[in-house]
């Protein structure tokens, strides 16, 4: 799942406090870059779910990406899920039109 966020912050918006609005509160986040987005990663568990999130920001805009699976599933598709989140790009055309 892939959640676009209105950035009304701005680029200086705290991704950590961002994070803290909706994360478990025992969960912190690693330092991460995807394609062209810097952010924050984020694995746990959760009602017998394997989460893992991604809190990323380019510019002016933040998305927060979630994959869960059962917990006896962790760590199967982590690879693929990987390599889709590298194609991310920003498409300076359609953010202008915006």
């Amino acid at each position: 799942e892939i959640t676009r966020l209105e950035n009304q912050g701005g680029a200086t918006a705290n991704l950590h406090e961002l994070a803290a609005q909706w994360l478990p509160e025992d969960v912190h986040g690693i330092d991460v870059r995807v394609s062209d987005f810097a952010g924050l990663y984020f694995e746990y568990m959760d009602e017998g779910d394997a989460i893992r999130e991604w809190l990323l920001r380019a510019g002016d805009l933040i998305l927060i990406v979630t994959y869960a699976c059962d917990e006896d599933d962790a760590g199967m598709d982590d690879e693929t899920v990987d390599e889709i989140l590298e194609t991310l790009s920003i498409n300076d055309k359609s953010s202008a039109d915006h």
